[in-house]
């Protein structure tokens, strides 16, 4: 809520009264016998997001902080939505930590990997070929997570720190098709070799 905004809820909660300033600072009473309730969230690390102003934090009851679940209960909570293999989720949940950790640390990403983006990662690898998988991680990630290049670079790097694509492909593809596959990518680097 912008500051202008929580001003205005002051005097609503405490005063059963509101001054809109875009009318003319025309004056609204609440009806004496209802009761307002004022339900929020704000995702942690999200940049843009405006602090709640103490004069107004102070009239609420509750303020719980709820964080991202723990890795078990993620990879639990990824799997059954999504469909997917535990594997695969642990995988996912595993970067996707990694990746929070950076934003929410040193700041250097301006997004964060949501529950919902692993579970909808997961889903989409889960259901498409394997041969998609660099393709997925660069379009459903990546490009999702990042609004500029370092921000790609930053992502990238940690991927590829944690060998995301390697592991998603072991855990995708049968161990007798990936080494057909492995020997086709080898096979076709040594004939570029040869002609280079």
């Amino acid at each position: 809520i912008r500051e202008s905004e929580q001003i205005s809820l002051n005097s609503l909660l405490s005063e059963n009264h509101i001054n809109l300033i875009s009318k003319g600072f025309e004056k609204h009473e609440l009806n004496p016998l209802s009761k307002l309730i004022v339900i929020g969230t704000m995702n942690k690390g999200v940049i843009g997001i405006n602090k709640l102003q103490e004069a107004l934090n102070d009239r609420f009851i509750a303020s719980p902080e709820i964080n991202y679940p723990e890795k078990k209960k993620e990879i639990y909570i990824t799997s059954k939505i999504s469909g997917c293999d535990e594997r695969v989720s642990e995988i996912v949940v595993d970067a996707a930590r990694e990746i929070r950790k950076q934003a929410l640390e040193d700041f250097s990403l301006t997004k964060i990997f949501s529950t919902r983006l692993i579970i909808n990662f997961c889903y989409l690898i889960s259901h498409m070929p394997p041969k998609y998988i660099k393709t997925n991680i660069e379009h459903a990630i990546i490009n999702k997570l990042a609004d500029n290049t370092e921000e790609k670079k930053s992502i990238a790097m940690i991927l590829d720190g944690k060998m995301f694509e390697k592991k998603l492909r072991e855990a995708l593809i049968p161990k007798e098709q990936l080494r057909a596959i492995e020997n086709d990518e080898a096979n076709y680097h040594e004939n570029l070799k040869d002609h280079s």
